[in-house]
């Protein structure tokens, strides 16, 4: 009886412990897969960005794209989608601060292919309703890490330990 009274007492001192929910792993299973081969998709750009250059140069009519060009497109690409891989990772362990990190970078990369005339509506909406969908459980996050908050609360408020 005394260890069930302890652990009424420690849910009221510390709240409920969440668990996520099985649509917001499932989301997150595919979201690693969507970002992860994303972000490597990118980083091997990185490594053949001239030769990418140099064929859509030679192939398409309005002289495609130079080496600088190419090196932008893939190093931003890398690093917003590695941004939203490691939003998903915080998201796993229900971090809000992870929902932060992935509606950041797919707002900036929806906002590009917005303004990118060669893309569809179609990828663009993908990268919306990544962050409408994900904002459904956005509850469910938590907003500081469960350690870092008993942390604060054991120290003295004079700032002695």
């Amino acid at each position: 009886m005394g260890d069930e009274i302890k652990a009424i007492r420690t849910i009221r001192k510390t709240g409920p412990v969440k668990h996520r929910p099985v649509f917001l792993t499932a989301l997150c299973l595919f979201s690693f897969i969507w970002f992860g081969l994303m972000t490597l998709l990118f980083f091997a750009g990185l490594f053949y960005s001239n030769w990418i250059a140099g064929v859509t140069s030679q192939y398409l009519s309005a002289g495609g794209y130079s080496h600088g060009d190419a090196l932008l497109f893939f190093g931003a690409g890398f690093l917003l989608h590695g941004l939203s891989f490691t939003g998903i990772l915080l998201i796993w362990n229900l971090r809000r601060t992870g929902y932060y990190f992935l509606g950041l970078s797919c707002l900036v990369i929806a906002a590009y292919q917005l303004m990118s005339p060669s893309n569809t509506i179609i990828p663009t909406a993908i990268y919306i309703i990544f962050i409408l969908i994900f904002g459904l459980f956005f509850n469910t996050l938590h907003p500081v890490p469960p350690s870092v908050k008993k942390e604060k609360e054991n120290e003295s408020p004079s700032g002695d330990t």
